[in-house]
């Protein structure tokens, strides 16, 4: 399930690159689900930065903040008892964003 999750995510990074940026909304929320069956949280809460940052490029920021703290909170409830700063998984999904084009 998480390998699902991973490719839908690449998927969704194509058709943003391709400009199709509500497409891409619906198949990271689609990969969100199944990170969630998969009950893997770096992946889940990767897969809301990348849902935060398209929304943001989209002008609708009250989505973005949802999404963004969802995944800080998600990544601090599973950080080990006294550690501030999650460690990076290596299996974790990649995040890449877009540069704001001036």
């Amino acid at each position: 399930m998480a390998a699902q999750a991973r490719a839908l995510s690449e998927l969704g990074r194509v058709q943003e690159y391709a400009g199709r940026l509500e497409e891409s909304l619906r198949t990271c929320r689609e990969a969100v689900e199944w990170a969630r069956r998969a009950e893997d949280t770096r992946l889940q809460a990767a897969l809301h930065l990348r849902l935060a940052d398209s929304y943001a490029r989209l002008g609708d920021p009250a989505s973005a903040a949802l999404h963004r703290s969802t995944a800080e909170r998600m990544l601090a409830e599973e950080a080990p008892e006294g550690d501030s700063e999650p460690e990076h998984d290596a299996n974790a999904c990649e995040i890449r964003t877009t540069p704001a084009e001036d």
